[in-house]
């Protein structure tokens, strides 16, 4: 009992002593502060040596009320891809201003960056963080590359989209290079995730042009990235898988017909030797075209031509060497044509379209497919092409999302629709005084961001010309046409003019 009353005695002692301990602190009532001014949901998009990023926050502190000299001030802006944690990343200087409103010149490499407003209670040293996020783009980071030809050399032009209205445009971007590409011949962008392909074909040889600034030189010659080290190399036709489940195959066609594949899966992967054999027996010349998927269907097969046996072959995910294409379901035509191959276009909508030519009669005649999952092929379309000028016919373009095919005959454009074959096709553009050069479509590919009136992009028909007579090096004209459905008259978007005697015009992506 006596030690249970000492026990009751100690703890009452006890509580008393912490209560009038409690009553000797003096409370301090600590600083909220509210940052505004700055958006969250959004990237701010700025173009490099063309943009100022300008943010005006406000402050407003539950004590000091707006009273901007209560605080210090650092804005921080961090490359997207810096693999950076806690001191690590402290450690490198990120901070571009002190101050509390920020002006800021643009200077930065292309790509995304998080960046942070922090703000410091000078009084305190309590930190606020407002966090944001901005996308630096430059003149080549991405954009229509047009391609021109000045007394046989290459020359460079670009057109920027800043907005869906708002353009820039950068004429002959290597007008201060030394490097002799000879007479250009065409561009072809092919996308990798990991390191895109931007490819010069040219008269001396064939050239990925430099990520950041697309140069062409020595150093980016193709022919090093063969394995052999040939001493030129001369492409006719690219083209990647994306969705690959075992080899992610970049495939190119060279001007003699040989066929080379890189699994671009494998760091430092090369070109090999050539692969052009019939499930690696029969010998095959190959056309200068490859058929690719865009949409997500892992394991579809490459689309290729056999130019001497003339049949369709495919290059199945994880093979060697391509194989005799097969097709599930209905069977609209042959796989062994006996006609030769003319035009091939790859669709966003997972489309391939094949336009071949009868060698004895002199037809046209179109063939829509789609490249399944798991190499189960398909037929969709098939049927010959009818309309004027058809014997006369240079180029071929096919929209990527209505069957519509569009050809250039005798300096006029014709549309003709694969989904009502009977009908002829109508002529749906000529331009007095100028001479058309090109018409295509351009395959919207990276998994970027895309606002939708940049997606849209993808199904406006390009037309570029050259106007007749004309100083060459401002005589080129690159318009552009919105396609409506039901073979509607084609609308023009866009018109830039003051561009070189254009020989092509394809856009690049953003990304590597």
């Amino acid at each position: 009992m006596k030690y249970r009353y000492l026990l009751f005695l100690v703890l009452t002692c006890l509580f008393i002593s912490c209560y009038d301990d409690k009553g000797n602190y003096d409370y301090v009532d600590i600083n909220e502060v509210e940052i505004s001014g700055i958006a969250q949901d959004k990237f701010y998009e700025k173009i490099a040596f063309v943009d100022t990023l300008k943010l005006y926050p406000e402050i407003k502190g539950s004590l000091y009320g707006s009273d901007a000299d209560k605080y210090t001030y650092e804005w921080k802006i961090i490359p997207a891809s810096a693999n950076k944690t806690g001191d690590e990343e402290d450690s490198l200087d990120y901070v571009v201003c002190r101050e509390k409103n920020l002006v800021y010149p643009i200077e930065l490499a292309a790509g995304d960056y998080r960046c942070s407003f922090i703000v410091s209670d000078k009084e305190s040293s309590v930190l606020w963080h407002q966090f944001f996020y901005m996308r630096v783009k430059t003149l080549t980071s991405e954009g229509w590359m047009v391609l021109c030809d000045r007394n046989g050399e290459s020359r460079l032009d670009i057109i920027f989209n800043v907005n869906e209205q708002e353009d820039l445009i950068a004429h002959d971007l290597w007008k201060d290079r030394e490097f002799k590409t000879g007479k250009p011949y065409n561009l072809v962008f092919t996308y990798n995730l990991n390191g895109s392909g931007r490819l010069l074909i040219c008269e001396n040889g064939t050239f990925n042009l430099d990520v950041d600034d697309l140069h062409a030189g020595e150093e980016n010659d193709l022919r090093w990235i063969f394995g052999t080290s040939p001493s030129r190399v001369d492409v006719r036709a690219s083209g990647l898988s994306q969705f690959a489940n075992k080899m992610r195959y970049w495939v190119v066609v060279d001007k003699q017909g040989d066929l080379y594949s890189n699994n671009t899966s494998d760091v430092g992967s090369v070109f090999g030797f050539p692969i052009n054999m019939v499930d690696g027996t029969t010998a095959f010349e190959a056309a200068p075209f490859v058929g690719v998927t865009y949409v997500w269907y892992y394991g579809a097969s490459i689309l290729l031509y056999d130019n001497t046996h003339k049949q369709f072959l495919e290059l199945k995910d994880g093979s060697v060497y391509p194989s005799v294409m097969k097709f599930a379901g209905t069977q609209l035509f042959n796989v062994q044509t006996g006609r030769d191959m003319v035009h091939v276009e790859s669709t966003k909508t997972g489309y391939n379209y094949a336009i071949l030519r009868d060698p004895s009669t002199g037809q046209y005649y179109f063939y829509g497919m789609i490249m399944n999952a798991d190499g189960k092929n398909s037929q969709e379309y098939y049927g010959e092409i009818i309309g004027d000028g058809l014997a006369q016919a240079t180029q071929f373009a096919c929209h990527h999302m209505y069957p519509y095919v569009f050809y250039l005959a005798n300096n006029k454009v014709y549309q003709f629709d694969m989904a009502h074959p009977e009908n002829e096709a109508k002529e749906v553009l000529s331009f007095l005084g100028e001479t058309i050069r090109l018409i295509k479509f351009n395959p919207f590919v990276a998994w970027a961001p895309y606002q939708d009136w940049e997606r849209a992009r993808g199904f406006n028909l390009v037309v570029a010309t050259n106007v007749d007579g004309a100083n060459e090096d401002q005589g080129g004209i690159v318009r552009m046409y919105d396609v409506p459905n039901l073979m509607g008259d084609l609308v023009k978007k866009k018109e830039h003019t003051g561009f070189g005697k254009i020989v092509d015009v394809t856009y690049r992506e953003r990304g590597r």
